[in-house]
């Protein structure tokens, strides 16, 4: 139930008091360490797992996988062999250029989904069994209170309970230089994330004031988790655009073996060297 919850709801839209009841959580004591436990159990810890990074000549070597890349390599090769050197350098050239910005901007992937990590706090001031103590990030769950103060990295997604003088910098996630001025009053359900002003999300810096949130998503719920998964899945998956050039790559490649296994047959027929 709490874990649709957390899912579905728009929490911005809906007043604190309801979302501490959705999250079946107290405002005042928050979760015992026996619920907390078996949420935790349900959810996962509060971790943006760090992905192991590609060795650097691998991602190398993958820019020359491309079917087109190949027929290149290929026609460089055969025109160095015909001794048309100039134009074999040109090919070479355009094949070295593609490579190296194919590195570039996958290696920067790479390091930019390494360092989503560093924004995640590693420790967290959260009330429990009615008592306010600092617990490790990574064992945050929904439904789990914790307060906000001047120069804090928020640990999760979290719905605003109560706030003084609260703002927070979320250039992070919105590209907005300004800090935010939050505040506990629901606002409408379609508010954009930089709008969202009874929510403090994952990663973002609290500059000025305090607060209390109660926690309704964590890891690769939050937007921050959610950024994570985006960059790790834009890494893998091809542009209709790429899988159409690879088609014909293919298709073009053949074709080319084809007339050039023609031709080396008839020069040998005809008794060329």
């Amino acid at each position: 139930m709490i874990r649709r919850a957390t899912e579905e709801k728009l929490f911005w839209a809906l007043p604190a008091s309801k979302v501490v009841e959705i999250l079946e959580t107290n405002d005042q004591g928050g979760l015992s360490e026996s619920e907390a436990e078996r949420r935790i159990k349900v959810f996962g810890p509060n971790v943006i797992e760090k992905p192991r990074r590609a060795p650097g000549l691998f991602i190398l070597l993958n820019q020359f996988k491309s079917p087109l890349i190949l027929i290149l390599l290929f026609a460089g090769i055969v025109t160095l062999f015909i001794a048309h050197y100039r134009d074999a350098l040109f090919i070479f050239a355009a094949v070295i250029a593609n490579a190296a910005l194919g590195f570039y901007q996958e290696y920067k992937a790479e390091k930019a989904l390494a360092e989503l990590k560093t924004y995640l706090k590693q420790r967290a001031m959260v009330i429990r069994n009615g008592k306010e103590r600092e617990i490790d990030a990574a064992e945050l769950v929904p439904g789990d209170i914790v307060h906000l103060a001047q120069g804090d990295r928020i640990p999760a997604d979290g719905r605003l309970i109560f706030v003084n003088d609260l703002q927070v910098d979320e250039a992070i996630l919105t590209g907005e230089s300004l800090p935010v001025s939050k505040s506990v009053d629901l606002v409408n359900s379609n508010a954009a994330l930089g709008d969202q002003f009874p929510m403090v999300f994952a990663g973002t810096l609290v500059t000025q004031g305090i607060g209390t949130a109660v926690i309704c998503r964590t890891d690769f719920a939050t937007e921050l988790g959610k950024i994570a998964t985006l960059v790790a899945e834009s890494r893998r998956e091809e542009t209709p655009l790429q899988n159409a050039i690879k088609r014909f790559s293919i298709k073009a490649g053949i074709v080319l073996g084809i007339f050039t296994l023609i031709i080396f047959g008839i020069g040998i027929a005809l008794g060329y060297s």
